[in-house]
């Protein structure tokens, strides 16, 4: 039995248009799971569902089986942590996680040892007779997760809680979560519309994209293994050449033709049928960039001319101009050596097992 169930869950507000479109999704107990989309995908909403802030406008959420879409927030035992720390400025910490314990009814003594215990879980001890204004942003977001935390919820939902975090913070934030998860095991749901943030943290993404999700899968799996363009685009970069099918295999690999003439290998996303438009992705960081060479092109080598190079740092990000459009590659710092410079020719190379086809 699934911990969490969405089943057949629709949302409008206007009766016209599903903001969520008949989303099917599990949440395993102790899993962290990631709702990931663009601004408007209907991640929030779904959240927001859970969290009991919204009803369905069909079908069931339902927790161990049981249906919650009709109980109230405060009778389902979620901790929630927001984007905007949601603090009561006017209380100290120590008030702050002591609130939800009081209207909870914990005894006084009792409600002093959780506080405690919370703290010392976001690295806070000692912190309990600040105000809330006399931390730092990190500080007042590790006071937010504590406060989910202090009531021992059996679910905690986060929104976009690292938004307002400058990046090394937030990076930093990232593993703390992380690391928090994995000792205590409560299973999470986190709204993100950043790739790298939900790629870090989870167990598994739900890619959202106009109220429907286009893939649920791991992390790895979502990044090599995309199910379709979408996914593919909105998570990490990939480059995308127009090409036509001239060869399938029953093992789910082909070989389509480029603009240039030029035949590239890999693994088909879908039905690819013969002389089929498609479009060819492949992850810049999958590519190198050679010197053009003398010999015949080998599979999945493509000539060009580089127009820039940029130095990133651990990577040189190098835009090659080939007949068929641009492609650009991401080359670790030690083989940066064997690209030419702007306004050579040279040739860019990847393998077919990095190549994936989605029909057009």
């Amino acid at each position: 039995m699934s911990f969490v169930l969405f089943d057949d869950v629709c949302k409008t507000y206007d009766g016209v248009a599903n903001v969520v479109d008949h989303l099917h999704l599990e949440v395993g107990e102790g899993e962290f799971l990631s709702l990931l989309g663009p601004s408007g995908s209907g991640k929030t909403t779904t959240l927001m569902m859970l969290a009991g802030f919204e009803r369905p406008t069909a079908g069931h959420i339902r927790l161990r089986g049981e249906s919650i879409e009709r109980l109230p927030p405060y009778r389902r035992n979620f901790g929630m942590v927001f984007q905007n720390y949601a603090l009561f400025p006017h209380m100290t910490v120590g008030e702050n996680l002591a609130f939800p314990l009081s209207v909870r009814g914990v005894a006084r003594g009792d409600a002093a040892q959780r506080v405690g215990r919370a703290l010392e879980m976001v690295r806070l001890p000692g912190y309990e007779s600040r105000l809330p204004g006399q931390l730092s942003g990190g500080q007042q977001q590790r006071v937010a997760v504590a406060r989910a935390l202090v009531f021992e919820p059996q679910l905690i939902l986060m929104d976009e809680p690292l938004g307002a975090l400058d990046k090394q913070l937030r990076e930093e934030m990232q593993l703390e979560l992380r690391g928090l998860h994995e000792r205590l095991g409560i299973t999470t749901v986190y709204v993100t519309h950043d790739q790298s943030e939900a790629l870090t943290m989870s167990d598994r993404i739900a890619v959202f994209h106009h109220g429907r999700i286009q893939q649920v899968a791991d992390p790895q799996t979502i990044y090599e293994q995309p199910a379709n363009l979408f996914v593919a685009s909105f998570i990490g970069e990939s480059n995308r050449l127009a090409a036509q099918v001239v060869e399938t295999n029953d093992d789910g690999r082909c070989a389509a033709r480029i603009a240039d003439g030029v035949v590239l290998r890999g693994r088909a996303a879908g039905p690819c049928r013969l002389s089929a438009e498609v479009v060819i992705a492949v992850r810049p960081e999958r590519i190198a960039v050679t010197a053009e060479a003398a010999a015949d092109l080998r599979e999945n080598e493509l000539p060009g001319v580089v127009e820039e190079t940029i130095f990133l740092g651990g990577h040189l990000r190098v835009r090659l101009k080939c007949a068929a459009g641009e492609i650009v590659a991401s080359v670790p710092i030690q083989e940066a050596g064997a690209v030419p410079p702007a306004g050579s020719h040279a040739v860019a190379r990847w393998p077919a097992a990095s190549t994936v086809i989605f029909p057009a």
